[in-house]
């Protein structure tokens, strides 16, 4: 039937023409049996089940973050952090950020900038501190940067650190180069920030920040370090 056919069409708006047009169908049970039948896309069939935000059991989505298709299993992390059955998110968005594939890091990116609490600072910073692609390392970097400003910044600092001591134990690589520059962006957003921002960061929050900054002061830029002093001069 080209009509059930158009279910799994690389066009968005041919999908939800044919959803449109075949009120009558299930559409969630036509994806579904995809996932088993696989006699269309799996690629279409997983943007189909988002777009009608259906609720799966696990197990039928689970086997799909093994594909060998980066971009299936991109969709698939998708779908199960959008599960209400799913006991463990933060350990899918680890996984996926863990994928070499740069589609399951943006949709581990995509789900983080949407809920920012869903995983702790700290956690965020434990998997930082291990062997992950340049594009997650960068992802991690821009949702620790989007934690409120006084919880943020000791971890923007300590990621400067980090990368300077990289440099020092081996050759200079494109990886750290340009991971310091994103950090380097980050602190710089930092500082624009709190130009609006009128709270005030506990005495535990101030000493933490005053104890990174002297820790940093040796890699960061001189008017980068004067310009986050003042800033906690302030308080």
């Amino acid at each position: 039937d080209i009509l059930e056919a158009a279910f799994f069409d690389s066009s968005f708006a041919v999908r939800l023409f044919a959803r449109y047009c075949l009120k009558e169908v299930d559409a969630k049970e036509i994806y579904t049996l995809n996932l088993q039948t696989k006699n269309h896309s799996l690629l279409f069939t997983l943007r189909g089940l988002l777009e009608i935000e259906a609720k799966l059991p696990i197990e039928l989505i689970e086997p799909l973050t093994r594909s060998s298709s980066g971009k299936v299993r991109a969709l698939a992390y998708e779908l199960l952090l959008t599960q209400d059955k799913t006991a463990d998110k933060e350990a899918i968005i680890f996984r996926a950020l863990l994928d070499k594939s740069n589609h399951c890091i943006k949709s581990a990116h995509k789900y983080l900038k949407a809920n920012a609490d869903s995983v702790a600072i700290e956690s965020l910073w434990e998997l930082f501190n291990q062997e992950l692609p340049l594009a997650a390392k960068r992802t991690l970097i821009s949702v620790m940067a989007d934690s409120p400003p006084w919880i943020s910044l000791p971890y923007l600092l300590d990621a400067k650190v980090k990368i300077q001591e990289k440099f020092e134990s081996a050759i200079e690589s494109p990886l750290e180069t340009t991971l310091e520059t994103t950090v380097d962006c980050a602190i710089e957003h930092w500082l624009n920030k709190t130009v609006h921002n009128f709270t005030t960061p506990s005495p535990s929050s101030l000493h933490k920040l005053h104890s990174s900054l002297k820790e940093a002061k040796s890699v960061l830029k001189s008017q980068q370090y004067q310009d986050i002093k003042a800033v906690l001069n302030r308080h």
